[in-house]
């Protein structure tokens, strides 16, 4: 066995111990118990018999131990119970000779005391018990109920101050459930949103592919088309020199903007699935491209003038 184990055995094996003595301890309520029946002088026995038969388990031991404790708080509450009682039975006693005194002095004999002003004198002498007073002057009684009815007036504006405090935390905590809840719709229409999204942004990523192959065909078009004007003979076909180089001149302009349109494609490409954004950026360069194609139907259009 480990050192932990025991450790644990010895620990469990202590327990048990004080537990058995507590039992022990028990000893006598027991006979009282059992002291009006026929069995009473075998009380003894039958006490130690119970405290042999235990099922000495881990779970009997700590409901034994909860017991002990819960009947030694009882005891401790009891002990003090009894010595607040025999105080207060001081108290009175105290109560009863001052006023008995008072009574003696001004020639009255508490036994010739009416009832009524008897229970009246009672009644005062407890409200004095209850205030706490040396002595049952008239200016004691009149201090000792200001200085209460300070204490209650303040402990009322307390209490209204943490019913208010109460209600502000009432009235935050539904603004907070409002905003939990508004928040909680906003999430839902964004997770029922999002597949849509997904699909119109995987559209429009389609579309600006296409784009681009049409931009690059486009593109080889109009090389092809200046390759074609650079083979043409300008005497055989009566193009002059500066016609001729104006085309070209412009045909590389065309092809560096095309480019330019092609990088902007790239771009648009690598751009995050923004709906609004995508949408105006594929307007733009469906714009760009019928601008182009017009330029190149124009200037085909002015080279075949040109060459006949």
């Amino acid at each position: 066995m480990s050192a932990d184990t025991n450790e644990s055995v010895r620990s469990t094996a202590q327990r048990w111990a004080m537990v058995d003595t507590w039992l022990h301890q028990q000893q006598p309520h027991f006979s009282e118990a059992n002291a009006a029946t026929s069995e009473a002088s075998q009380s003894d026995g039958a006490w130690a018999a119970a405290i042999t038969s235990l099922e000495r388990t881990d779970e009997t031991l700590a409901l034994l131990e909860l017991l002990r404790d819960h009947q030694s708080h009882a005891s401790a509450n009891q002990q003090l119970a009894n010595q607040f009682a025999h105080h207060m039975a001081q108290e009175y006693e105290t109560q009863t000779t001052r006023l008995a005194q008072s009574l003696q002095t001004t020639g009255v004999s508490l036994a010739n005391v009416p009832p009524p002003l008897k229970d009246q004198l009672e009644a005062l002498g407890r409200i004095a018990v209850l205030l706490d007073l040396k002595d049952v002057a008239l200016s004691s009684f009149q201090i000792a109920l200001c200085t209460w009815c300070n204490q209650y007036w303040t402990q009322k504006r307390t209490l209204v101050e943490l019913r208010a405090q109460q209600r502000r935390i009432k009235q935050r905590q539904q603004d907070a459930q409002r905003q939990l809840q508004k928040v909680q719709r906003v999430l839902n229409q964004a997770t029922t949103v999002h597949p849509m999204e997904e699909q119109k942004a995987r559209e429009w990523r389609h579309n600006t592919r296409l784009l681009g192959q049409k931009t690059k065909e486009y593109a080889s078009r109009v090389t092809d088309l200046g390759t074609i004007v650079q083979a043409i003979d300008p005497i055989t076909k009566h193009v002059d020199y500066d016609s001729l180089k104006r085309s070209d001149d412009r045909i590389i302009e065309l092809s560096q903007q095309l480019n330019q349109h092609q990088d902007k494609v790239n771009s648009y490409m690598a751009l995050p699935p923004d709906i609004t954004l995508a949408k105006l950026k594929l307007e733009e360069a469906n714009g760009y491209l019928t601008k182009l194609k017009a330029e190149r139907e124009a200037l085909l259009a002015k080279m075949v003038d040109q060459m006949q």
